[in-house]
């Protein structure tokens, strides 16, 4: 969500390009409206004495919405001029203050206007407004806004076509419901039909169609299945193009085809035989393309076995191994989060993982400085723990897992704690499963014990955590016997032996 929230803003930023100096601070406003004189006319000033007074910012707006209500058409053109310059050049764009003067059906009129010039000045600031907070863009879709812009995908001017569809990104971008609104409209049909013509379109534009298409397909629940499959067949090509932004945007659309859809909408991508593609496109320099590519690989892991096998079969893993070292920290996390899916998967795939050079910097990972990257190496870890065969478990012990996860312990974060209990006591659980009947000591036990993990998880009873106590507890009583203290200070034994289970 942080991504396409970013991606949406600078998307903005080069809209407000256009008309005047890029804002550097995002949308959010400040409690002062400030209007600069810069930002109005010669003949705004000349005929509206207010808007030549120093200060009075959202009076000056107010006077600047009642002209584009007016029905002085040259008055009304040149507010709305002026309306983009100051959305353009304020470091704070004043969007909350212009959406509560109730200019948005005002614009849904004038976003029917034939006049090309007041239509793109129209547009210009709806698509402005429509990356605001949810209530302005509800407050644009309250007005009308929705069903006339639909219509300005089909324009013959470039230039309004490539503002209605960052306008309608936005708004569909903003929230489900409004995702739903769009699509009502029947904006992927014309969408897809748009591209389905000849016709040689600005690079732009294509950009702010694949970045629509992407905020349609993106949410739960889905958009209808006949939409997405009009959608599906682009990609392949799409993958291909020169233009960062697009492959990256259809890269997000296969990404929302694939997750939490189960092997069914694994299916549907792989059909499209692009996993390929995909895996020479996690390889990129540019972590806006690396990371949703990173992101369907993932997805299409967590399918079946034989879906997460064709993947491995590609050399993946290899590839996998390559990024582990990146200096983006989301490219590691997605790195390790793909590794946790392949550790979860068959007998097979988890030996082929183990066995991987790989293993030692997944290892390694349970120290970065970054706890998501952290918690990812241990769920890999302790994925790789449902696996109950002895060679993997002696690979893993040579690994020294036992002390990375030990090493875990000491730190306060309940989640890595979490995780890290749980690949605890899947590794004590194999080595029981695995000693020597005859012999009277276990020797992961022991090593356990010898690295103080006894000891830390004693400590750990005192968490603040309620989970992280039950957790603690529960592997000292079941790997090293729990002894409870009670009031009359008789020791009452848990049912487990006299000095614990012995290990080998």
């Amino acid at each position: 969500m942080e991504l396409r929230k970013k991606k949406r803003l600078e998307h903005v930023a080069k809209k407000r390009a256009l008309a005047g100096r890029v804002a550097e601070t995002g949308t959010e406003e400040s409690g002062e409206v400030r209007v600069d004189r810069e930002c109005l006319g010669q003949e705004l000033l000349e005929r509206c004495e207010v808007l030549g007074r120093e200060g009075c910012g959202e009076e000056k707006l107010r006077v600047l919405v009642g002209l584009v209500e007016g029905g002085d058409l040259n008055l009304q053109a040149k507010a709305l001029e002026a309306l983009k310059k100051i959305l353009s050049v304020d470091q704070n764009p004043p969007l909350q203050v212009l959406s509560s003067l109730n200019i948005a059906p005002s614009l849904r009129n004038l976003l029917l206007s034939s006049d090309e010039a007041i239509l793109q000045e129209a547009t210009w600031i709806v698509l402005n407004l429509a990356a605001g907070t949810t209530e302005i863009v509800s407050g644009l879709v309250a007005a009308g806004c929705l069903p006339a812009l639909i219509p300005l995908i089909s324009h013959p001017n470039d230039d309004i076509v490539s503002l209605a569809i960052w306008a309608l990104s936005n708004i569909a971008g903003d929230s489900l419901e409004h995702r739903d609104l769009v699509i009502a409209q029947g904006a992927i049909e014309i969408v897809m039909d748009l591209l389905a013509k000849p016709v040689q379109r600005p690079i732009e534009q294509l950009e702010g169609l694949t970045w629509f298409l992407s905020n349609l397909c993106r949410g739960l629940p889905s958009p209808p299945d006949h939409l997405v499959d009009l959608i599906l067949p682009m990609l392949p090509v799409s993958l291909e193009h020169e233009s960062p932004s697009i492959v990256a945007d259809s890269c997000w659309i296969l990404n929302y085809v694939t997750e939490g859809k189960g092997e069914l909408g694994i299916d549907k991508v792989m059909c499209l035989g692009v996993e390929m593609a995909l895996i020479a496109l996690m390889d990129s320099k540019d972590p806006q393309v690396q990371i949703p590519a990173l992101r369907t690989l993932g997805n299409i892991l967590t399918g079946n076995d034989s879906q997460a096998q064709y993947l491995l079969n590609l050399g993946l893993i290899d590839h996998l191994s390559n990024l582990m070292y990146s200096h983006n920290r989301e490219i590691r996390k997605e790195v390790l989060w793909c590794f946790s899916n392949i550790a979860a998967g068959s007998v097979e795939q988890v030996c082929l993982l183990s066995e991987h050079p790989c293993m030692s910097s997944i290892i390694s990972s349970t120290s970065d400085p970054d706890n998501e990257v952290k918690r990812e190496a241990l769920w890999t870890i302790a994925n790789m723990g449902h696996i109950h065969q002895q060679s993997l478990l002696e690979r893993l012990l040579s690994l020294r897992v036992l002390e990375a996860l030990v090493q875990v312990l000491d730190l306060n974060d309940a989640a890595l704690l979490l995780v890290a209990m749980e690949g605890i006591a899947r590794v004590l659980k194999s080595a029981v499963d695995f000693q020597d009947k005859a012999a009277e000591t276990n020797d992961v036990a022991v090593l356990f014990e010898n690295l103080e993990g006894t000891t830390k998880l004693e400590s750990l009873q005192s968490h603040p955590s309620m989970k992280v106590y039950e957790k603690s507890v529960e592997i000292i009583g079941q790997f090293f016997g729990l002894i409870e203290v009670t009031d009359e200070n008789k020791e009452v034994g848990n049912g487990v032996p006299q000095g614990g289970f012995q290990f080998s």
